[in-house]
């Protein structure tokens, strides 16, 4: 298999012209992520598809005892040490029925968990790559599953600003649905049997969201990535009809539909093939048909695939499942292990490149397409010129030009500058619409001809085509 992009750099992953963020995957590619849970878990499915993961996947609780979620973190520590480049997926739970616990949403944003933050935050400092986190995982779950949004939204918050606080620069925040996976008031909640339930269960039409994910967006300057679980079938009632299963798939799209109409890329955050195994020959072959089609149609940036027996034991494995959760061991079985290495040998498909292989650093700066704004970080500041600025007041000292440079540090207000000697755009790569961009405690975002930069304090610029506006 061709070895890909490295993807282990603290910075974002880099081509010859765009600009990335922080953990941002380049269009036309999809990182290969394994779980759950642990590096062993990585390990055993390499071992027998002769592939090297792009990454793995851990979970923890903010609401845990302090040693057990440094236990976490412990044993991530030890595996990006002994696998170099590896990248870091962790769902961090605020307490929830499917963990299950009750939930601790409000407390955390209250700041009662904050020993737990600062814990994070000090071993993602140390941390040699690049750690997904994946805040309240699951958030719409049966509605929501950590209760009302705003109060989901408060929480996802205060840890995002702990964390910038306390100067964390290699993390990526992903905001996770559950998908069409017992959604309430989804019409394929009780898609079951024959698949005659898969409609009209809910007074609201097929085509109508009863749930749109926008009540639970923590907003733009907090998410990096929208991810979505993806099983291709609703729980827990037994296998459903072919109908049923049509709409689960049609709910799917609908949802990631919401999520790239708002900008941000898309991830698929768990998979596995549930109901039907990695051991049912055709019909496990047909799951990772359809996730491949998935990933293709929507340019997926980064595929969590959960290859485990989730008949082990444990929650998982007890029977109100009703047989949900099968040996999903898509690399230990003969078909399923044979379609996965087919599928990626499609170079789309990123596995884990040691750190002597990363591509270069992008410059510390971006513009956009149109070479209107033109923005360079340097030490702890960032520095964006627009041109074309109707009626721009003219300080004394500054060469007259139409065009106005603002400044902005890792904390405090935005300021207005001279800016003698613009920035240059030769050498600067493209911030896309719709990316974002993270340097020294300030994140941008670009959206609609229009470029949003904040800082660590909550202060920054607007800047477009004949506007800026500093806040």
């Amino acid at each position: 298999m061709v070895r890909l992009l490295a993807l282990a750099s603290l910075v974002a992953l880099a081509t010859a012209a765009p600009a990335y963020a922080v953990g941002e995957v380049p269009a036309g590619k999809t990182l290969v992520v394994i779980g759950q849970s642990g590096i062993e878990r990585a390990d055993a499915f390499a071992a027998e598809t002769g592939t090297d993961p792009a990454g793995a996947m851990w979970y923890a609780g903010l609401y845990e005892e302090p040693e057990a979620f440094e236990g976490v973190l412990d044993q991530i520590d030890a595996a990006v040490a002994s696998h170099p480049g590896l990248v870091v997926d962790l769902g961090v739970s605020f307490g929830a029925v499917s963990t299950p616990s009750p939930s601790y949403a409000a407390a955390i944003a209250a700041g009662n968990f904050d020993d737990r933050i600062a814990l994070l935050a000090e071993h993602l400092a140390e941390l040699p790559t690049v750690a997904y986190l994946r805040l309240g995982y699951e958030f719409d779950l049966l509605g929501g599953q950590y209760g009302p949004p705003a109060v989901y939204k408060a929480a996802y918050r205060h840890i995002v600003d702990e964390l910038r606080a306390a100067g964390v620069a290699n993390a990526s925040f992903v905001w996770h649905s559950a998908g069409a996976f017992w959604r309430a008031t989804d019409p394929s909640l009780l898609a079951a049997g024959t698949g005659t339930l898969a409609q009209g269960v809910s007074d609201a039409p097929v085509d109508i969201d009863p749930q749109p994910i926008d009540a639970f967006y923590p907003g733009d300057e907090y998410v990096d990535a929208f991810g979505i679980s993806y099983w291709q079938d609703s729980c827990c009632f037994g296998r459903s009809g072919e109908a049923a299963r049509a709409v689960y798939e049609q709910r799917t799209r609908e949802i990631l539909d919401q999520a790239r109409a708002m900008g941000l890329p898309l991830r698929i955050s768990e998979s596995t093939p549930v109901y039907v195994g990695a051991d049912s020959e055709e019909e496990s072959v047909e799951w990772l048909d359809k996730t491949f089609a998935l990933i293709e149609e929507y340019d997926i940036g980064a595929w969590n695939l959960i290859s485990i027996d989730w008949q082990e034991g444990g929650f998982f494995a007890a029977p109100f499942w009703n047989g949900y959760w099968p040996d999903a061991r898509i690399h230990h079985f003969r078909e399923t292990r044979e379609r996965f290495l087919a599928g990626v040998a499609d170079d789309r498909y990123v596995q884990r490149t040691p750190p002597a292989e990363r591509a270069p650093e992008p410059t510390p700066g971006f513009r956009t397409a149109s070479g209107a704004i033109r923005c360079h970080s340097k030490a702890a500041h960032l520095r964006c010129d627009v041109r074309r600025v109707e009626s721009t007041p003219r300080r004394r000292g500054c060469v007259p030009r139409r065009g106005r440079s603002v400044v902005v540090s890792s904390r405090g207000k935005a300021r207005s500058v001279c800016g003698r000697r613009a920035v240059a755009a030769a050498g600067l790569p493209v911030l896309r619409r719709g990316s974002a961009w993270h340097r020294g405690g300030v994140r941008c975002r670009s959206r609609e001809a229009k470029v949003k930069c904040r800082n660590r304090s909550g202060h920054g610029f607007t800047l477009g085509r004949g506007l800026v506006q500093r806040f």
